[in-house]
């Protein structure tokens, strides 16, 4: 099943289920509107009717905002979590339709984002500046909507910080909650005791330290190559000394690069290695392995960090499920599965 007929089938499925086994669906009554039926007007462009797959309070869900917040989940995923396309979907849709409760209590409570604050959310959140005009383009929708949905999520993690004790700016206005303040206060005993139950998880791993050479042309780097093989070491062309994860070495490198650097030992030369891009050559680069570093277990210092920020980040998504749980009952959504 794609991710298209996963979420567009939700609403004839709740359609059918509502039948006894044998019999057909009563026929809905034109002069009892559904209040949980989708809301949005047909004549804003900023809602294609055709991409509805929910509805919170009025506000529409479409395709395209959960195609694009599959994208963000993706890029944030934590390195060992694996889901399908099917799930990460729905996820999506709750993440989106969690993010309009909690953004409405967050202005209802006065709470305030300007527009550089929320580039500032989004930039730290995807790990660069946020693109509103291809995030519009790419869902089919403008740019003002987009904005919107980027303000209502960075609202709902402030809401969500306020509530739990981790931010101060509107305390008078949002008092936090004892039970959620507990809930994310980690303490350095906690965070040992995560450490020691999955030290297994915190390995290092194999680390390749190497020197590259760059070079103008390949008629350089070969006599560069040369150079070195014979022990000696160039004069006109620029060095860099490195490290890489072997792990990594595919996402970082050329696969002839790649290759080299996982396999090559102390001392090896590379043969020359092209970079192209844009169909031209960018330049020629050398490599020369300095030494191999073998992974190991890693160290409490080494992780702590790491270990916080699991930790928190669990703790943070219960939070979150707890507030929402506490507007939900409110609410008027729709599928009925959206929460």
């Amino acid at each position: 099943m794609t991710v298209d007929s996963l979420l567009t089938s939700t609403l004839l499925l709740l359609a059918l289920a509502a039948a006894a086994p044998g019999q057909t669906p009563p026929a809905p009554d034109p002069r009892a509107p559904d209040p949980r039926a989708p809301t949005a007007d047909p004549r804003d462009s900023n809602i294609p009717q055709h991409g509805l797959v929910a509805t919170v309070n009025g506000e529409a869900i479409t395709m395209g905002d959960v195609r694009l917040r599959m994208e963000v989940l993706k890029a944030t995923m934590v390195p060992d979590e694996t889901v399908t396309e099917e799930e990460l979907a729905l996820r999506a849709r709750r993440e989106l339709a969690e993010e309009i409760l909690l953004a409405a209590e967050a202005t209802r409570l006065g709470l305030i984002l300007s527009d550089l604050e929320v580039k500032d959310y989004w930039a730290a959140r995807l790990g660069h500046e946020p693109d509103f005009e291809t995030s519009a383009q790419a869902a089919g929708t403008t740019v003002p909507r987009q904005i919107e949905l980027a303000r209502r999520a960075a609202l709902s993690k402030l809401y969500i910080d306020h509530r739990s004790g981790l931010a101060s700016r509107y305390t008078g206005r949002v008092p936090p909650d004892p039970v959620l303040v507990r809930l994310v206060n980690v303490t350095p005993g906690q965070l040992r005791e995560a450490f020691t139950s999955q030290r297994d998880y915190y390995v290092l791993p194999e680390l390749v330290h190497f020197d590259v050479f760059l070079c103008r042309d390949t008629e350089t780097a070969r006599e560069v190559a040369g150079t070195l093989r014979k022990g000696e070491s160039p004069t006109s062309t620029r060095m860099e000394s490195d490290t890489a994860a072997v792990p990594a070495l595919d996402e970082l490198f050329t696969p002839q690069a790649a290759e080299f650097l996982r396999t090559a030992s102390g001392g090896d030369i590379s043969d020359p290695v092209e970079v192209v891009g844009n169909g031209r050559l960018l330049g020629v680069l050398v490599f020369r392995l300095g030494r191999r570093e073998p992974g190991r277990p890693a160290t409490w210092e080494e992780v702590q960090n790491e270990i916080r920020f699991r930790v928190q980040r669990s703790r943070l998504e219960e939070a979150r499920a707890y507030l929402v749980r506490g507007l939900i009952y409110s609410a008027l959504y729709g599928p009925d599965d959206l929460f």
